[in-house]
């Protein structure tokens, strides 16, 4: 859980994300549908917790998590629960806000939450867990923004990133699925000439790359797994 974009166009958005993971994990699967109650969820899950980095329910919220909160930590497990299944979770009550009413995070590692709901209307929430106590913050959807793990990447790095971000949506001021996709593989390269963390045989690399996209009414969600060099995508309600 690396790197992800908020990308807003007129008819909707697309919500990218980059997976950083040790290839020593077991396989992740490609993304499907799970029933919960009377709803069905979709991600791609690690079948190493069971949980996901990135989710959807089909009623309309959309869920994407990066480890880390602000800054790098130090962590001591073991924790009381994953990450993944923690997001797994606040799909299932509908959202950061509401989970928050009911569910405490002590005991969970830090990490950056991104909720996107557009059942109604157009949201866009992030909810940033620091191991004591959690931030939530109620963002512009109509404006593009980009999260790197603090997990990963310094400060500096962050700033880097964003500033490749906003070099190429100058560039790219209506981006395409495909125009995204090349952004995220580039930041892959610069990644690997810059910070030597993706290089092969090191650890953590980027084993995928997760779209959401909601345009004119219809969300798909596209999975490509770097590692065997696939590429899978289901229809969302």
């Amino acid at each position: 859980m690396c790197i992800v974009t908020y990308l807003p166009s007129l008819d909707g958005f697309t919500l990218t994300s980059n997976r950083d993971e040790r290839l020593s994990r077991a396989e992740t699967l490609d993304p499907a549908a799970y029933p919960v109650g009377d709803e069905k969820h979709y991600y791609p899950q690690d079948q190493d917790s069971l949980g996901s980095w990135i989710a959807a329910s089909d009623t309309g919220l959309n869920l994407c998590l990066l480890n880390g909160a602000f800054e790098k930590h130090i962590s001591i497990p073991p924790y009381r629960k994953s990450r993944g299944l923690v997001l797994l979770e606040v799909l299932a009550f509908g959202g950061p806000e509401k989970f928050l009413l009911e569910n405490s995070l002590e005991g969970v590692e830090p990490f950056t939450l991104i909720a996107i709901s557009n059942h109604e209307n157009l949201e866009l929430i992030e909810l940033r867990w620091d191991g004591e106590r959690p931030f939530l913050n109620h963002l512009d959807p109509h404006l593009p923004y980009i999260w790197s793990s603090s997990a990963l990447y310094d400060t500096e790095a962050r700033r880097m990133k964003e500033e490749w971000f906003r070099i190429w949506l100058d560039k790219n001021p209506e981006p395409g699925q495909d125009e995204i996709l090349s952004f995220h593989q580039h930041s892959m390269k610069e990644d690997a000439e810059k910070t030597k963390l993706l290089q092969p045989g090191n650890d953590p690399q980027t084993l995928s790359i997760t779209t959401v996209r909601d345009l004119d009414g219809k969300r798909t969600m596209r999975h490509h797994n770097l590692i065997k060099s696939s590429k899978s995508e289901i229809e969302l309600p």
